[in-house]
């Protein structure tokens, strides 16, 4: 059975990754924004199909050749396995760093603690987690990116994602992955901390 992954061991395993799939994200929109046909957009489906295409036409292009990072391609999806460690979904949020999708198995067996269904003997511990956009209320602009790790309909732990290329990723002590909680536990919401909340925090 798969374990939780804890937030540092997550940040030590995606930091080096977490710019470029910033500027991923952020350029996908920024594309999407100028789309001339953008104006007669009306429709939420139609702007999220777009940018989903944007960003997997994106990461094919990233990773493709990359041997660190491979390719998990289904389900009209590409999700990444970096480093045979953690497999990471790209998509829309909400503040929290909930993501909304139709309850097929795959995506079932991503948000629970379970065995994956592209799991394999070559990599025996897969932790998943997402990794996404927040709009704002206008749904105009990118307004955070983040990582957030899931069981079932709760958010366990989510953190702002390290949106400056060079700047070292926060890693803290590195704990190993935790089993799965209990009763109430799995529940609570542990609110994001920008970059600038953090280097208060040092600086007290």
């Amino acid at each position: 059975m798969r374990m939780f992954p804890t937030e540092p061991f997550i940040r030590q395993v995606m930091g080096s990754y977490e710019p470029e799939l910033c500027k991923i994200i952020r350029t996908a929109w920024d594309k999407l924004s100028r789309n001339p046909d953008r104006s007669t957009f009306d429709l939420k489906r139609t702007v999220a199909v777009n940018m989903h295409q944007n960003v997997m036409n994106a990461v094919r292009s990233a990773y493709v050749d990359s041997s660190e990072v491979r390719l998990l391609e289904g389900h009209e999806t590409i999700r990444l396995l970096l480093k045979k460690q953690v497999v990471v979904r790209l998509k829309k949020m909400d503040r929290r760093g909930y993501t909304r999708a139709q309850p097929t198995q795959a995506t079932l067996a991503f948000t629970n603690v379970c065995s994956l269904p592209y799991a394999h003997d070559e990599f025996p511990e897969i932790h998943t987690v997402d990794f996404g956009y927040v709009l704002n209320e206008l749904e105009t602009k990118i307004e955070t990116i983040l990582v957030a790790a899931r069981f079932g309909e709760s958010v366990i732990w989510s953190y702002v994602a390290n949106d400056v290329a060079g700047e070292a990723p926060v890693v803290g002590t590195i704990s190993p992955p935790l089993a799965p909680a209990s009763g109430t536990a799995a529940t609570i919401i542990r609110l994001p901390v920008t970059h600038k909340d953090r280097k208060d925090d040092q600086q007290k």
